[in-house]
């Protein structure tokens, strides 16, 4: 998934089909269904219905945001997604709003995954750190 948001944030315009493609391979538990609907909206080109619908899919539980940055020879898009009670949103851009999506959406399951992994770290149990046999504190690496 980071390499998804890699490419992501180097891609332009032209790319948004190539990388909508590839963030449809986020969707393993979901049906054939859902695979096939957002297929068929990336060949009408409505590249943001799709990232919105994946946004969904993936990510029910998350709200998100998107916008573009002030219009210019550089003009970008961005996004963020969240879940009700984060602090803050982490923003990224991207070429188009859909590719934004897309990355924050990336960006969003990668980290959902992290917190999972840690908070089934056997030392710290999610804290992200622990106290050592000579009683001290340490920071946890999770397993690294």
């Amino acid at each position: 998934m980071d390499s998804l948001a890699e490419r992501i944030r180097d891609a332009e315009a032209a790319d948004q089909t190539e990388m909508l493609r590839r963030g449809l391979d986020l969707l393993e538990t979901q049906g054939d269904g859902e695979r096939t609907r957002l297929e068929r909206l990336l060949a009408v080109g409505a590249y943001a219905e799709c990232a919105l619908a994946l946004h969904r899919l993936v990510l029910p539980c998350n709200g998100f945001e998107l916008g573009q940055t002030h219009p210019g020879a550089t003009m970008r898009a961005f996004a963020g997604t969240w879940r009700r009670g984060d602090p803050q949103t982490a923003t990224v851009t991207a070429a188009t709003p859909a590719l934004a999506l897309l990355r924050a959406t990336s960006a969003a399951l990668t980290r959902s995954q992290h917190d999972v992994l840690r908070v089934r770290c056997p030392l710290c149990r999610g804290r992200g750190w622990y106290f050592t046999a000579r009683g001290t504190k340490d920071v946890c690496r999770h397993g690294r």
